[in-house]
């Protein structure tokens, strides 16, 4: 082994002793903790009802209409093209670890099919505000999800907090 190698090697590794007898690994841990992930800026004033209402549902509902209209030109729905049509409940809703929220979802005349989409939201850092949402990705999980319309039915007036989007 090339003795100069050796030399910075080791003097990497009294650096860092030094930096960790120091406590300067804990400024970094602490400045670390300290700093807001972009979901916790956009998920920090979420209460429980605001999971299953919120602008990420908002904006996918509107992607959905505009790609029936045509004027959508994406690809990303297209292998569950025939099955975005009408109402849809969402099942349920959480911070995707990619930004934004993941939503499951089943339209109200496809029962058997689970849908999934991930909603993308562009934060301010600065000001700690979300400022645009995008629909990045639609995909189905055929039979899935095994309500019929009727039980869908009977969930909404079982659950009133549920709604048709």
């Amino acid at each position: 082994m090339d003795k100069s190698f050796s030399l910075k090697i080791g003097s990497a590794i009294c650096l860092m002793c030094v930096m960790a007898l120091c406590g300067c690994w804990n400024l970094i841990e602490e400045e670390m903790e300290d700093s807001k992930s972009l979901n916790d800026i956009r998920f920090a004033n979420f209460k429980d009802e605001d999971w299953k209402d919120n602008e990420y549902i908002r904006c996918l509902r509107d992607y959905v209409d505009d790609y029936n209209r045509g004027l959508v030109d994406d690809e990303i729905p297209d292998q569950c093209k025939d099955k975005l049509k009408g109402k849809f409940i969402v099942i349920q809703t959480q911070p995707y670890l990619m930004g934004g929220l993941f939503i499951e979802l089943v339209f109200v005349d496809y029962p058997d099919e689970l849908l999934h989409a991930w909603v993308y939201s562009f934060v301010d850092e600065e000001s700690e505000t979300v400022f645009a949402y995008e629909v990045r990705a639609i995909f189905s999980i055929e039979g899935a999800n095994e309500f019929s319309k009727e039980e869908l039915q009977q969930i909404l007036q079982e659950h009133p907090e549920q709604k048709f989007w």
